[in-house]
């Protein structure tokens, strides 16, 4: 059983990928980043509130630290593109927060 349940999270930990990726709007297709970054987060029953929290804080932290924003700039065009979807299962997904591009530290905090 336990690979069952194992199987049914990667298959929502993909679909929800999928699901990121297509909904790429054509206008951001259009704009060319280093990196296009799809951050996920468990938000299944077998976490609580305070560990989502817990989850997007970290992710919010990550994105605004100075040497994350570094590294962004250092990159051939200096922006990536990132959304951030929670998931619980194949059913259940919603993004968070849509595409945006990230390119300096205002951009980096509107999307935190």
């Amino acid at each position: 059983m336990a690979m069952s349940s194992k199987f049914i999270r990667i298959f929502g930990l993909l679909a929800s990928l999928l699901l990121a990726l297509t909904s790429l709007n054509s206008a951001l297709a259009k704009e060319a980043v280093d990196v296009e970054l799809v951050l996920l987060s468990d938000a299944s029953n077998s976490i609580d509130n305070a560990e989502i929290k817990f989850q997007r804080q970290g992710y919010a932290t990550a994105i605004t630290h100075p040497n994350v924003l570094a590294a962004i700039r250092k990159g051939g065009l200096g922006k990536i593109a990132v959304t951030f979807i929670e998931w619980a299962d194949a059913d259940n997904q919603d993004t968070v927060v849509p595409w945006m591009v990230i390119k300096d530290k205002q951009s980096a905090e509107a999307f935190a």
